[in-house]
């Protein structure tokens, strides 16, 4: 198993809350991220310098990529298919 196959895994196993979500949406939004499935590099890096800034631990990080994965991507047939993460403000 792969570290994108055990992400999946970890991250279906998650039950996040409406605070956590709100947490990790505030995090992406500081970076300029108001939709996850359309994410730039530069958004992408913009991301990794708050959590550096804001020394993120890396269970937070592993949570926020496992909240974003289950937030944006649904399987279905056999595709990955993209759904909106966050509502417009």
């Amino acid at each position: 198993m792969n570290n994108t196959e055990k992400l999946a895994q970890f991250a279906n196993q998650q039950h996040f809350d409406d605070r956590a979500g709100k947490i990790f949406q505030a995090v992406c939004q500081d970076a300029g991220i108001n939709n996850l499935p359309q994410t730039s590099v530069k958004q992408g890096n913009c991301l990794i310098e708050v959590l550096k800034h804001n020394e993120a631990t890396p269970e937070f990080v592993k949570n926020l990529l496992s909240y974003s994965r289950r937030c944006c991507v649904n399987r279905q047939n056999g595709k990955f298919t993209y759904s909106r993460c966050f509502r417009a403000a």
